[in-house]
């Protein structure tokens, strides 16, 4: 974890995207007992570089790794919500196709960890209405559709405040 760590914070373009990939490969083949202590480690330098300019790729990658993240340690990632919520829609306005794919599937599997649904639900529905490309208007009505999937709850005022603002 330290090599790849140090990898994907201090590495070129190149080698922050293997570096990524690298912890992503990790998180599939480990038993989520021996991973829970080092969500924690991968996440907030996972967090900190996407951020960042990087080539497509790198983003990519990163985002590869959190879905996996999230999708085998949910509860110990419930704490970094709010950040990786803002990641995964700031990643749906990327100019690259497989950002944007990547940003939906984490959005869809950042769902259930929320307690509050409604202001993710609203931030994408007002990316999806006032979006900067309509690559990126559809990559945030495709997320909404996946939250509303996943979420546990969604209230029916959003729904009915969604169904007036697409009037």
């Amino acid at each position: 974890v330290p090599i790849l760590v140090h990898g994907l914070l201090h590495g070129t373009p190149k080698l922050r995207e293997q570096a990524a990939l690298g912890m992503a490969e990790m998180v599939e083949l480990t038993n989520t007992r021996v991973l829970s202590p080092f969500v924690i480690k991968l996440i907030g330098p996972l967090i900190r570089v996407v951020s960042d300019r990087f080539p497509w790729q790198v983003k990519a990658a990163i985002l590869r790794t959190s879905l996996r993240l999230l999708q085998k340690a949910p509860a110990i990632l419930r704490t970094f919500a709010p950040q990786l919520q803002t990641t995964f829609v700031k990643s749906l306005s990327d100019e690259n196709r497989m950002v944007r794919i990547r940003a939906c599937k984490c959005l869809g599997a950042l769902a259930p960890l929320q307690a509050r649904i409604e202001p993710l639900l609203r931030e994408l529905l007002a990316v999806g209405i006032n979006g900067p490309s309509p690559e990126a208007s559809t990559a945030s009505f495709r997320s909404f559709s996946r939250v509303v999937r996943n979420a546990r709850k969604v209230p029916e005022s959003i729904l009915h405040e969604i169904g007036r603002a697409s009037c």
